[in-house]
């Protein structure tokens, strides 16, 4: 067999085997101007938005958990521990600290083989925080203090949002918004799955996450 010939159909069947791992198909893509919902399983909704300046849709998920909006802030900031419960997530680090509201931050994350693990450079800040509601946002940074690696590709993180709004004491929605761009050969109607995978599986292990926290501080 040609060696190229072979070499494609690996990467072909790589695409596809990543398909089937991270998500099961949703139902079928909205038009340009509203969202559409493509998930609703485990008091998760999970909708996609077209978008103008990319192929690849816009997603964000939605839970209501049984947790304290001061419980939920403390998982977000531990970036010891978001490998956890952030799907695929092999590690997460700070590049540079420059308030308790905004820091520079590098993570990676793992992929089947023969797709190649993908690598994130992003600021993250938190734009409000108020008693009821605090609002956390990520988006991608060049930044000499990371360069890229051969060891991953360096994705692009458009967007990527966490708006906690507390309910009552032991009550807190969850939003994330995440819009992404993989690199790489990986196909748009991948990407496309990955989108819609990431928040509902992220807003899943985090609940879980929490679940487990809340257990450990029983005490009989």
């Amino acid at each position: 067999m040609n060696k190229k010939l072979y070499r494609s159909m690996v990467q072909l069947t790589g695409v596809y085997f990543l398909s089937l791992f991270i998500f099961k198909p949703a139902l079928g893509i909205g038009d340009n101007s509203k969202w559409q919902l493509v998930k609703d399983d485990a008091g998760i909704q999970v909708f996609i938005l077209e978008t103008e300046n990319s192929d690849i849709v816009k997603a964000k998920s939605s839970i209501v958990v049984n947790a304290s909006l001061s419980s939920v802030q403390s998982l977000l900031d531990n970036i010891e521990t978001r490998h956890e419960w952030i799907p695929y997530l092999v590690k997460s680090q700070l590049i540079k600290y420059e308030s308790d509201n905004e820091t520079l931050e590098y993570s990676v994350f793992s992929a089947p083989w023969p797709v190649s693990d993908r690598d994130f450079v992003y600021r993250l800040r938190l734009i409000s925080s108020s008693k009821n509601k605090k609002i956390y946002t990520m988006t991608s940074e060049v930044s000499d203090l990371m360069p890229i690696s051969s060891s991953a590709i360096r994705a692009v993180l458009f967007e990527s949002v966490y708006t906690l709004t507390l309910l009552d004491e032991q009550k807190t929605k969850i939003e994330l918004t995440f819009h992404a761009d993989l690199k790489g050969w990986i196909p748009v109607w991948v990407a496309n799955i990955v989108q819609k995978a990431l928040p509902y599986k992220t807003l899943k292990n985090l609940q879980h996450e929490l679940k487990k926290q809340d257990n450990k501080s029983v005490r009989f």
